[in-house]
């Protein structure tokens, strides 16, 4: 990591003053893209409105230096969200995730959890809700029945099309699930339709799969944090999973088939060969996940994982980057935390530092990868001041993805972008690329959703080559091209 920030109520920007009555800023952190296509990559962040007794979303409108310009607040007839529903918003944004250009309109939709429902927010590019789907028990397709003391919701997640029909799919956690006799906790895959509604849904039983080991799957939490991490796979946390006789947590990695059904699976944990780091009891190790993207330029993508207890000189969270080799083993794995990669503040007691997660893409333009992280539990002054909650920028490491030239000051500048053109443009197969100079070398071809987020790279391609989408689900994507001429990009909408 290279250096840090911090955004929060009195960070950057000063929110309004009814912000300042409320706590647990940073339950939910996610990247949105250049919402506003101003250039600068925008987030969005829950929080609980004490005041109300209710979830809030805010969208955050950032500049080139991750400062707050502006904002926008979305819940219970705000910011045009009007739900037709009786549940309680006390747990709305308990979980976030994007969901890119789901309704295909060139801007990135949001997908929420509230206690036993899920919300897909399509929203505007000034940050209102344009409309939403809200998916409960027996409403939009979803024929499940949901116990009003279950929590299905607790945690969401975009798993990429797993059936391969062109939409995007959804991970979903239900902690106290009843809907099969007494109460386990299951994790669900719903396969959607193009106008966000259900088709179908597959539950993930621990129970009664391969996955099937009732030391580390007892009480373990399994689906705390799920995520796509490549075409039919998935990141699945469970932060309570016993290792080695305590309850340190760790992770999953599915293998899934079109069906949802898990035909192979790899556990990681501290016990894995190559994991070069200690967990505690209870450090709730895999509390969030992200696919962060390819960190290192191996083509392989790095994980974030957040353990939002870890204790090191204080008990005030972690993330880890974990990068993994071809074969699923592990290549290496970094801390950030008080201890280890140094942070230009402390993180302090509780603040629970990794609470979640969200790969950003580029930030600050330097070509490397960057990501947000939340600390809903953080006081703004310490150790007497009430808890309002802050959302953490994390400047990585890494190869640079862009061609930068650098000042004497050994700023890195990003030389011109040049225009990328793709044809065909939309497409439903393949496409191939083209500038406006001669590009016709070998590159590194880079797919990127409109987070910011990587969906695959292509090492020493030619831009003669047709580029196969078929793995793409509708909607918009951003293609960069690197050559040693310069660096492209463009739009590309699959169809």
């Amino acid at each position: 990591m290279l250096s840090a920030k911090k955004v929060g109520a009195n960070n950057n920007f000063q929110f309004s003053d009814s912000l300042a009555k409320r706590t647990a800023y940073g339950l939910g952190v996610c990247s949105l893209g250049d919402l506003n296509n101003d250039g600068n990559t925008d987030i969005a962040v829950s929080a609980f409105d004490f005041d109300n007794n209710e979830g809030v979303i805010y969208v955050l409108f950032l500049d080139s230096k991750q400062e707050v310009i502006s904002y926008v607040e979305i819940g219970r007839n705000k910011g045009g969200l009007v739900p037709n529903s009786a549940l309680s918003f006390s747990d709305f944004g308990i979980s976030m995730d994007a969901l890119g250009d789901f309704n295909k309109d060139g801007t990135v939709d949001l997908l929420v959890g509230n206690r036993n429902e899920v919300y897909l927010l399509f929203l505007n590019t000034n940050g209102t809700v344009k409309s939403h789907k809200r998916i409960a028990s027996g409403n939009n397709g979803l024929n499940l029945s949901i116990d009003a003391r279950d929590y299905f919701g607790y945690s969401v997640g975009n798993v990429g099309d797993i059936n391969g029909d062109g939409v995007v799919d959804i991970g979903v956690y239900n902690p106290d699930d009843r809907s099969v006799g007494g109460r386990s906790a299951f994790l669900y895959i719903l396969f959607l339709n193009q106008d966000g509604s259900v088709k179908r849904y597959h539950r993930i039983d621990t129970r009664n799969n391969i996955l099937k080991d009732t030391v580390v799957l007892a009480n373990s939490r399994f689906g705390t944090s799920v995520c796509r991490f490549s075409k039919n796979r998935i990141i699945v946390g469970s932060s309570t999973a016993t290792v080695n006789a305590e309850r340190t947590g760790l992770i999953w990695l599915l293998d899934l088939d079109t069906n949802g059904v898990v035909t192979d699976f790899k556990r990681i944990s501290n016990q894995t060969h190559g994991f070069t780091d200690t967990l505690h009891d209870l450090c709730l190790f895999g509390t969030s996940v992200d696919n962060i993207g390819d960190i290192d330029g191996d083509s392989i993508d790095e994980i974030a994982i957040g353990a939002s207890f870890y204790f090191d000189s204080l008990k005030s969270g972690a993330v880890f980057i974990l990068s993994l080799n071809r074969n699923d083993s592990i290549n290496y794995l970094n801390r950030i935390s008080n201890s280890t990669v140094p942070l230009p503040y402390v993180i302090h007691e509780e603040v629970r530092f990794g609470n979640d997660i969200a790969g950003v893409g580029d930030l600050n333009g330097d070509g490397k990868y960057d990501l947000i992280t939340a600390g809903p539990r953080e006081r703004i002054s310490y150790p007497t001041g009430p808890y309002k909650g802050r959302i953490h920028v994390l400047y990585l490491d890494g190869i640079s993805h862009k061609d930068n030239t650098v000042n004497t000051d050994n700023t890195p500048q990003l030389i011109s972008i040049n225009t990328l053109s793709i044809y065909p443009n939309p497409t439903n197969s393949t496409f191939k690329v083209s500038g406006t100079q001669d590009i016709e070398i070998e590159g590194v071809l880079v797919v990127l959703d409109m987070t910011g987020k990587v969906i695959y790279t292509l090492k020493n391609h030619n831009s003669k080559t047709a580029v196969d989408s078929k793995h793409l689900v509708s909607g918009m994507y951003i293609i960069n091209y690197q050559t040693e001429k310069g660096f492209y990009q463009g739009k590309l909408i699959k169809e």
